[in-house]
C-alpha cells in the first residue's frame, strides 16, 4: 500500500511539473475515540479505542478541470472503519464553459440517491449530525454503517437555478469492483428543489442496478425509489425519507420488496448540537427464518442475527460539542432492535470520538 501511496504523490508532482501552475491542496479528517457494543444475549461486550483518518489531495488544473484522490486509513477495529490503508476515491471533475451550471465527474462518486446521500459518514469524515449512518443507507452499503454509498461511474450535475438540481449517474454497481458481465450498468437519478416552498427542500430519486451473480454486491436486480424532505421549524432542522426497493433475486417464489424509512431532528444550542434519528428497514417477509424473502437482502444493524429477513430499527441520539472551529467531540448512543421474538439480538452502542477536519 505504501508503494501505491508514493506513486499517487509522484503522479501529482509530475503533473504539477507538466501543467501550467496547478493548485494542489491537502485536506481531510481524523477521528479517535472509544466505542462499546452490548448485545442482549449470545455475544459478549465489545469495547475498544479506535482511530481513523482520511487525506484528500485536490489538484485544480484550471477553472474547468480538477481531480481528487481520497485515501482512508485506520487500524483493526470493531466499528467498521477502514482497516489499514485504502484508496476510496479517484475522480476527475470537468465544468465545460459552454454548459452553464453543469459539472461532469468521472471516477469514484457518491451515488445520488436521496438528498441526504452526500451527508453520510465515510470513514473518518463523520456525517453532519451522526457518527453511524442510518439503516437505509447502511442497507444500500451492504450493512456497513461507516461508508457512504458510492461507486465508479460518470456523474452529470446541472443546476437549473430556480427550477432545481438534477443529478444523473451511470455506474458500475453496488460494489466498486463490478465488471458488468451482463453488459449493463447501474443508473441513478436525483432531483431536488429548495424554491417551491420557503425553507423546504424536496427531493425524489430513482435507481436501477443489476448485480445478479456478484456475491460482493447486492446480489440482485435492484430497483429503488425515494422521496425525501428537509425543513426548519423554530430553529430545529427536520428531515426524513421513505424509500421502496425491489431486490429481484431471479426466484419467482420469493418476495423481493424492501421498505426503508428515516426521520431526524437536530438543534444547535450554543456550543452543542443535539440530534435524534429513527430509521427502519423492513423486507416483505420478516419472520427471521431465512425462508420466503429475497436471498439478496443484506444483513443490517449491529446484531449477529443468523438470517437477514428481519425487520430492523435504529434509534440514534447524538450530542456534538463544538470545541473550536473544525474540532468536535462527537457522542452518540445507538439502539438497534430486531422485532418480535428476536430481542436477544438487540444491541446498544455508545460512541465517543474527537474529530478534526483540516
Amino acid at each position: 500500500m505504501r508503494k501505491i501511496f508514493i506513486a499517487l504523490f509522484g503522479f501529482v508532482l509530475v503533473s504539477g511539473q507538466s501543467l501550467a501552475s496547478p493548485l494542489i491542496t491537502l485536506s481531510g479528517a481524523a477521528a479517535s475515540g472509544f466505542s462499546g457494543y452490548k448485545q442482549e444475549a449470545g455475544q459478549s461486550f465489545r469495547g475498544q479505542f479506535e482511530n481513523a483518518a482520511n487525506v484528500l489531495v485536490d489538484v485544480e488544473l484550471s477553472d474547468q478541470v480538477s481531480t481528487q484522490i481520497d485515501m482512508g486509513f485506520g487500524y483493526q477495529n470493531q466499528s467498521g472503519f477502514t482497516n489499514g490503508a485504502d484508496i476510496s476515491r479517484i475522480a476527475i471533475s470537468i465544468a465545460p464553459k459552454n454548459l452553464d451550471n453543469t459539472t461532469l465527474t468521472l471516477g469514484s462518486v457518491t451515488v445520488p440517491f436521496g438528498q441526504f446521500s452526500d451527508a453520510q459518514t465515510d470513514n473518518a469524515m463523520l456525517g453532519q449530525y451522526f457518527i453511524f449512518n442510518d439503516l437505509g443507507y447502511s442497507f444500500l452499503n451492504q450493512g456497513n454503517s461507516l461508508n457512504n454509498f458510492s461507486s465508479v461511474g460518470a456523474l452529470g450535475s446541472t443546476d437549473f437555478d430556480h427550477y432545481g438540481m438534477l443529478d444523473v449517474l451511470f455506474f458500475n454497481g453496488t460494489d466498486d469492483t463490478a465488471t458488468n458481465t451482463d453488459k449493463g450498468f447501474g443508473v441513478a437519478l436525483r432531483y431536488t428543489n429548495d424554491t417551491l416552498i420557503d425553507d423546504v427542500t424536496l427531493g425524489v430519486s430513482a435507481m436501477n442496478v443489476n448485480d445478479s451473480g456478484n456475491a460482493n454486491a447486492i446480489n440482485a436486480n435492484t430497483t429503488g425509489f425515494m422521496g425525501d424532505v428537509k425543513t426548519s421549524l423554530y430553529d430545529i432542522e427536520l428531515g426524513g425519507y421513505v424509500a421502496m426497493f425491489t431486490l429481484d433475486d431471479g426466484n419467482v417464489s420469493t418476495k423481493d420488496d424492501v421498505n426503508t424509512f428515516m426521520a431526524y431532528a437536530s438543534k444547535k444550542l450554543d456550543q452543542i448540537t443535539v440530534s435524534g434519528r429513527y430509521s427502519m428497514v423492513m423486507p416483505s417477509v420478516y419472520n427471521g427464518d431465512g425462508v420466503g424473502g429475497t436471498t439478496a437482502m443484506p444483513m443490517v444493524g449491529l446484531g449477529n442475527v443468523p438470517f437477514s429477513d428481519v425487520d430492523t430499527t435504529r434509534i440514534q441520539l447524538s450530542a456534538i460539542y463544538h470545541l473550536e472551529e473544525n474540532v468536535n467531540i462527537n457522542n452518540e448512543i445507538i439502539f438497534d432492535t430486531y422485532g418480535e421474538n428476536r430481542t436477544n439480538y438487540n444491541n446498544t452502542a455508545f460512541l465517543s470520538y474527537a474529530s478534526v477536519a483540516f
